[in-house]
């Protein structure tokens, strides 16, 4: 697997405890990260996103009053405000059947269970960057059906450029 690079990725982390975000901050600067916010309420985590897309959010699950972590993910998916290659980790130190059900049920992209460790950290965001990159890329199959598609294109823009050129139909059909 590629190393992958930590540094060009946006991260917000998410905790109601300013020394838990320190500490997380300080391994993904260990890694290499360069652009890291934080928030302590899902409240405030919802208006940095709406102001910026994160590559990376690290949220807690338990934010104590308002939103939890849960409810952050899922408002969040709802206004469109992660992007679809944006990484949502669930982070938490609850681990009830009840809460880890349900928040595995709004599909975070993985759950990390407190204390971790840095090697942890840094695993399951290299899994989580390479299968995002290798869901995005584009397939051979992808490639040959867009490659198809183009000749198809540029017929069309041919036709819609004579059909122009005659001062315009007012019903086109055409044969394929």
């Amino acid at each position: 697997m590629a190393q992958p690079t930590f540094s060009n990725q946006t991260y917000l982390i998410v905790d109601d405890f300013a020394a838990i975000c320190g500490l997380i901050r300080g391994v993904l600067r260990a890694l290499g990260a360069r652009h890291l916010d934080q928030a302590s309420t899902g409240a405030e985590a919802i208006s940095m996103m709406e102001r910026m897309r994160y590559d990376v959010v690290l949220c807690d699950y338990n934010l104590g009053t308002g939103k939890d972590g849960q409810q952050v993910l899922e408002e969040a998916r709802q206004r469109a405000l992660l992007g679809v290659d944006a990484i949502f980790i669930m982070v938490t130190r609850e681990n009830s059947r009840v809460m880890v059900m349900g928040a595995l049920e709004c599909a975070p992209d993985a759950y990390l269970t407190k204390p971790f460790t840095v090697a942890q950290l840094t695993t399951r965001l290299s899994t989580l960057f390479e299968r995002k990159a290798n869901r995005l890329a584009p397939t051979a199959a992808g490639r040959a059906y867009q490659a198809g598609l183009t000749p198809l294109f540029d017929a069309l823009a041919n036709l819609t450029t004579q059909v122009s050129a005659m001062g315009g139909a007012r019903v086109l059909t055409v044969g394929v």
